[in-house]
């Protein structure tokens, strides 16, 4: 199975983010929560997707 190069660089910048958190996963997400607040680019919420038969999903 060939490596899919966009996956790599995911790859390697998580890797890069949580190296520069010093491993901490509450520091890394302190460091972009607040890249998120200074950025100048909207933050977009959805509402979750729900499946089409919420019973069928339930079961």
């Amino acid at each position: 199975m060939d490596r899919d190069p966009i996956v790599e660089e995911v790859r390697r910048a998580r890797v890069d983010l949580l190296a520069q958190a010093g491993g901490d996963l509450d520091r890394l997400f302190d460091m972009l929560k607040q890249l998120e607040a200074t950025s100048d680019r909207p933050v977009v919420s959805r509402p979750p997707k729900r499946p089409e038969n919420a019973s069928d999903a339930a079961a």
